[in-house]
């Protein structure tokens, strides 16, 4: 089932293109927080930025690498870091 909005234009690839539009293509330092399956991380790593894909669930992070399956330059993978069991927020 593909989503399509009123006019007939992908709804994914409409907001892949939104977002690779309002970050440009400047070689800039784009933060992706909860970067899921990759879905986005996979356009936004076609551009000349740094992409920084940042997610709280390994599995998510190792599907994400599987979607993007390419070695650029500028893609860089991150978990936040989970406090030990000592540590308390």
């Amino acid at each position: 089932m593909e989503l399509v909005n009123a006019c007939g234009e992908n709804k994914v690839a409409r907001r892949c293109r939104l977002f690779k539009e309002f970050i440009g293509n400047n070689k800039r330092l784009v933060l992706e927080i909860g970067c899921g399956t990759g879905l986005f991380t996979k356009e936004l790593a076609a551009t000349d930025n740094t992409i920084i894909a940042i997610d709280i669930s390994d599995a998510l992070i190792k599907k994400a690498k599987e979607r993007v399956h390419t070695k650029t330059s500028n893609l860089l993978w991150a978990m936040p870091i989970k406090p030990s069991s000592s540590q308390q927020l």
